[in-house]
């Protein structure tokens, strides 16, 4: 039987690792699988056999070119849920895999003329494959790393000239910042332009055995911004480009100011490199990472003080180090900095007298602010039961057993909260998607919903820096990018969990796709997180095989 292109590439993966620098003992990178020496470890054996299953987005025999109907997109606003499953072919014998878009219809069009693709990891011919037969557009990727010259095998020399590939290198100062902003610009012969924010990165095994989603802009016509709300997204999204200090990025904010974003009524949330001084941010001040979501919050006035119970979910791929250890506790980015942000009151503390909390504040600031948080990733067990194998797991990342400050963190700031990547839809596919919610305590209703690229890191976030009196300066060492969708006294936010459409709606009200069940479903005692560095035990996965852990 033919192996499908996803267990190739997630077998070559394992098979690839190689030995790790010494890891730092505060100090964990916002990981994704990549080449990069400084994050990869060495596998104990490197000849691990993924599953036989199905064929999964490519093959031997020619694409058939997509109907332009199936590509064809409208305004955001007419999108059932502002944020879409991607397409999982991996699920197709589950008869769930084709729920959501494919690459295809996210880049695959025959009047493509440009586009820009920000992105961690690229598989060049995997993604130029993708691209319309009859299109030849220009192609620019921004990365961290010069995946013309760095790649695996050389990009051949005719699909350089076809498409005019460049690559544009970002600035990346932190050893263990990254990248990590996954989002297409694309450009079409009637003049019309489209924005794609997604969390896969353009590799087989994002678009074939993980769960993604992405959010579109639908295509906007040249023209003059009238609504508020797309003018503050094409404000932010112009001053996150020229984040970058490159001038063809630049340029691209300055063409993007000429297009109508009349029709986009999201907010957009980034983080960039840099340090952000919290106690300054206004509504319209130019601020990333948890400042960000600070300012999000206050300008849709969506603080969320003590009254009725609330629940606040993070669900990531990925758990880095606490942003602060001492005297035998830590202090952690989701406990200590958003919780605290998103339960703010800032009429009685202007100057965030309690943020961060303090290490081991946590459980007393959700008595005293009546909220419940649950933190979203994969179990061993939950990676055992992916459609491709152990390889499944190389998308997520958490270390809690090297070190001392790992080990406190995860005892006190994690494993209480931690729970189980279980979905209808994707239950065998693991999690890529990204997601921040802030929900009542039944889940039948949300403030507010974010799906982003940001795991919990203080890379991508942020974390507090030393401050003088009146300040709160904080470092952000990473490139993320998200959208941010706001509830409103005329519009609530109703989550349409495993495709659900048998939803209670009302008036303006907006279905948020959530792609894991709700309410989440806490570890049981017998639960560990995965991580790949951690042997399974007699856990075996689909095929029949047990994982014997990567060498440190």
């Amino acid at each position: 039987m033919k192996r499908s292109v996803a267990s190739l590439a997630a077998a070559e993966h394992w098979a690839k690792k190689h030995k790790s620098v010494v890891e730092e003992q505060e100090t964990l990178p916002d990981t994704d699988y990549s080449s990069s020496s400084s994050q990869e470890e060495t596998a104990k054996d490197s000849t691990l056999q993924q599953p036989d299953i199905i064929e999964i987005l490519s093959s031997d025999e020619e694409k058939e070119p997509l109907k332009e109907t199936r590509y064809k997109l409208t305004s955001s606003k007419n999108f059932k849920s502002p944020f879409e499953l991607i397409q999982t072919p991996s699920l197709r014998e589950d008869g769930v895999g084709e729920i959501g878009v494919s690459l295809e219809e996210l880049i695959s069009h025959r009047d493509l003329v440009s586009t820009f693709q920000f992105n961690f990891s690229i598989q060049v011919d995997y993604f130029l494959t993708h691209i319309h037969p009859e299109a030849n557009p220009q192609v620019t990727f921004i990365s961290g790393n010069n995946i013309l010259q760095d790649y695996n095998e050389p990009v051949d020399p005719k699909y350089i000239q076809k498409y005019n590939l460049k690559c544009l290198l970002a600035k990346l100062e932190d050893r263990f910042g990254s990248h990590h902003t996954k989002m297409m610009i694309n450009f079409f012969t009637d003049g019309t332009m489209e924005i794609i924010i997604m969390t896969a990165n353009l590799t087989m095994l994002d678009f074939g055995g993980l769960t993604q989603m992405c959010w579109r802009s639908g295509r906007l016509p040249k023209g003059k911004s009238r609504k508020d709300q797309g003018i503050i997204f094409q404000n932010d999204l112009s001053l996150y480009l020229k984040c970058y200090k490159i001038s063809q990025l630049s340029q691209l904010a300055n063409t993007l100011n000429e297009y109508d974003f009349t029709s986009i009524d999201v907010e957009l949330l980034a983080s960039a490199p840099g340090t952000y001084n919290l106690n300054k941010v206004s509504n319209t001040s130019e601020i990333y990472g948890y400042g960000k979501l600070y300012q999000l919050l206050q300008r849709n006035k969506l603080f969320t003080t003590t009254g009725e119970p609330h629940s606040l979910l993070s669900q990531v791929s990925s758990i880095a180090s606490p942003f602060k250890s001492s005297k035998g506790v830590s202090a952690s980015v989701f406990s200590h900095i958003l919780c605290p942000i998103v339960f703010h009151d800032p009429e009685i503390e202007p100057e965030f007298q309690t943020l961060p909390l303090t290490p081991g504040s946590f459980e007393k600031h959700q008595q005293q602010n009546n909220y419940t948080p649950y933190i979203i990733y994969p179990s061993t067990s939950d990676i055992s039961n992916s459609k491709i194998g152990w390889g499944g797991g190389q998308a997520c990342h958490f270390k809690y057993t090297t070190t001392n400050p790992l080990k406190q963190q995860y005892v006190q700031n994690i494993r209480p909260y931690l729970c189980n990547w279980e979905s209808k839809i994707r239950g065998g596919a693991p999690p890529h998607v990204k997601m921040l919610l802030c929900g009542n305590k039944h889940w039948n209703m949300l403030k507010w919903a974010l799906m982003c690229s940001h795991n919990l890191s203080k890379q991508a976030w942020g974390y507090p820096l030393a401050s003088k009196k009146g300040e709160h300066l904080f470092k952000i060492a990473s490139y993320e990018l998200g959208v941010f969708i706001p509830s409103r006294s005329t519009r609530k936010l109703v989550p349409k969990v495993n495709n659900n459409e048998n939803l209670n709606l009302k008036g303006d009200d907006i279905p948020i796709t959530v792609p894991f069940d709700l309410p989440p479903n806490h570890y049981s005692k017998n639960d560990k997180p995965w991580s790949s560095i951690e042997p399974s035990g007699d856990l075996t996965d689909i095929t029949g095989q047990t994982w014997p852990g990567l060498l440190e």
